[in-house]
């Protein structure tokens, strides 16, 4: 049986998106419990003051957002991350 190259391609491409989707991703934290991180789930107030600082140090005035900076210190981003994964929707008032 012969596979043409665009069906083959197709081929390769499903193969690629099915690994893709089964990648685990770990959460900020949760991969570097030896370097110190803290994985405990923020409070509320802890989380938003940390976003704040993530607005104010990394996102100018237009909107445009630092990754290079952000890349080099992401602990409040993380910090924030951790709270939404952790916190459930309907818990929120």
């Amino acid at each position: 049986m012969i596979i043409s190259s665009s069906l083959r391609l197709l081929l390769v491409f499903f193969c690629m998106i099915i690994t893709g989707c089964a990648t685990h991703v770990n959460l900020p934290g949760t991969f570097s419990q030896d370097a110190g991180e803290h994985n405990a789930i923020p409070s509320r107030a802890a989380a938003h003051a940390a976003w704040a600082r993530v607005l104010a140090t990394h996102v100018d005035a237009r909107g445009f957002v630092d990754f290079a900076a952000l890349a080099i210190a992401p602990q409040d981003l993380h910090l924030m991350v951790r709270y939404v994964a952790a916190v459930k929707p309907e818990g929120i008032a």
